[in-house]
C-alpha cells in the first residue's frame, strides 16, 4: 500500500470516529434526558400510587401499563355507570361479529 493511500484511510477512519463520538454524545444526551422525564413522571404519579398498584392486578398490565390507564381514565370511576362501559369506552370489548378466534377485515 502506498503512503498516500494510508494516510487517505486514516483520515477517513478519524472521521468515523469523529462522527461516532457525535453520535454517543447525542445517545447520552437523550439518556439525560430521559432520567429527567422519568424522575419527573414519578414524582407526578406519586399520588396515583394506589390506583396504579390496584390497575398493576389486571392480568397482563404492568407499572407502565397501569401509568397509562389511569393517564387515560383517571381514578373516578363514577363517570362510567359500569364496568362495562368503561371496558366499552376503552375499546376492550368484543363485536358483535368478532369471536375469540378472528374478526372480518
Amino acid at each position: 500500500m502506498d503512503q498516500g493511500h494510508a494516510r487517505g484511510a486514516s483520515r477517513g477512519a478519524a472521521h468515523h470516529r469523529f462522527l461516532l463520538q457525535l453520535h454517543l454524545e447525542q445517545v447520552d444526551a437523550l439518556d439525560r434526558a430521559i432520567a429527567r422525564i422519568d424522575k419527573e413522571v414519578k414524582t407526578d404519579l406519586d399520588s396515583f400510587r394506589q390506583g396504579i398498584e390496584i390497575v398493576k392486578t389486571i392480568p397482563g398490565l404492568d407499572d407502565l401499563s397501569a401509568q397509562t390507564v389511569l393517564s387515560e381514565i383517571g381514578v373516578d370511576m363514577s363517570r362510567y355507570p359500569s364496568d362495562n362501559h368503561l371496558v366499552s369506552w376503552a375499546c376492550m370489548c368484543p363485536r358483535n361479529d368478532e369471536s375469540a378466534k378472528a374478526h372480518p377485515g
